[in-house]
């Protein structure tokens, strides 16, 4: 038995082959059933806190034949102590947000979905959230299928989080999702700036439904989902610095006048020029007080200093600092 596909094996696992025989694993996973008849055998595994897939997934994955007396099969049974952990991406994008961090987490024993979990979103058309909020019911299927977990968590980008929130807060929800963590998610709405269209023709897709009257409405027809615990983590990136402007005379540094200049520590230009037509704090692309802003209490709300993503807005964003895991976002 292991764990994930990193291989780390699971003593002390209890594997019974048809009820007719068990076996403890050793410290190296390994165990073995002896002395059994010529038959068809479903192996069920189990130690306390873990699971080996829901029954479905085992029927379909641990059952064998053995034809013959004597006859040898190895089958190597892969178990989960921990809850999946979904990514859910951003507008027109892909589970490349998450391309630092979904390892991390594979490494340490989670199952992080299918690499095939996307949304429907492209420049063009991306449909209403309640359309994608029913991939992500698919996805927790898989997970809890492969798994046998009873709940996941919810990991989102920026319009992920709403795609999430709908299905979390929604008819469609079945009680099986224990945290929702949002990133740069546009709780109360992206700037005028950013949809345009939508003020002069409105239209029913994502988009309209991200400008503020569109979360308006959303949030008063969406409400907290009581058993799951919320965590918004929003970036207000640094927009200026202070140079001093010093010189010497006769041998001495004088400084006379501290001069405001951009800061590009976490935004690229790209980002530092969004940040300048969009009002108040923001991360290059959605404003602080939207992403940090979503109606309701007992809410975990985390301020960074990131930017919304790192390809063009900077090199420091929610997930990822200069190609390593973010030290704040992720951190937190």
């Amino acid at each position: 038995t292991d764990n994930s596909s990193f291989r780390r094996a699971i003593p002390g696992v209890v594997v019974t082959a048809g009820g007719y025989t068990s076996a403890p694993t050793d410290s190296q996973g390994h165990y073995v059933l002896q002395n059994l008849p010529v038959g068809t055998y479903t192996l069920r595994a189990s130690r306390s806190d873990w699971t080996f897939g829901s029954t479905p997934f085992q029927n379909d994955h641990y059952t064998t034949t053995l034809s013959a007396a004597g006859a040898q099969v190895f089958m190597n049974i892969t178990g989960w102590n921990f809850e999946p952990v979904l990514f859910v991406h951003g507008w027109t994008s892909n589970l490349g947000d998450f391309r630092r961090v979904r390892p991390e987490f594979q490494q340490r024993g989670y199952y992080t979905g299918l690499d095939t979990n996307l949304l429907e979103t492209d420049i063009l058309y991306t449909p209403p959230f309640e359309v994608n909020a029913r991939h992500v019911r698919d996805w927790i299927d898989d997970a809890k299928y492969v798994t046998g977990r009873d709940k996941v968590v919810l990991y989102a980008q920026s319009m992920g989080g709403l795609v999430a929130r709908t299905y979390l807060e929604s008819s469609m929800y079945r009680g099986d999702v224990s945290q929702l963590f949002t990133y740069g998610s546009p709780h109360l709405g992206i700037s005028s700036l950013l949809s345009t269209g939508c003020y002069l023709a409105p239209r029913p897709d994502a988009i309209c439904q991200m400008t503020g009257p569109g979360m308006t409405l959303f949030n008063l027809t969406h409400f907290k989902r009581g058993g799951v615990d919320y965590h918004l983590t929003a970036g207000d990136a640094p927009m200026w610095k202070l140079f001093q402007v010093c010189f010497r005379i006769f041998g001495r540094k004088v400084c006379l006048v501290s001069v405001p200049v951009p800061d590009l520590s976490f935004r690229s230009w790209k980002g530092w020029a969004m940040g300048a037509l969009i009002p108040g704090g923001d991360d290059g692309f959605i404003q602080t007080c939207s992403a940090s802003g979503m109606p309701g209490s007992n809410i975990d709300r985390y301020l960074t200093q990131e930017v919304h993503f790192s390809s063009t807005l900077g090199s420091r964003d929610y997930h990822e600092w200069d190609g390593a895991p973010s030290a704040q976002g992720y951190a937190q």
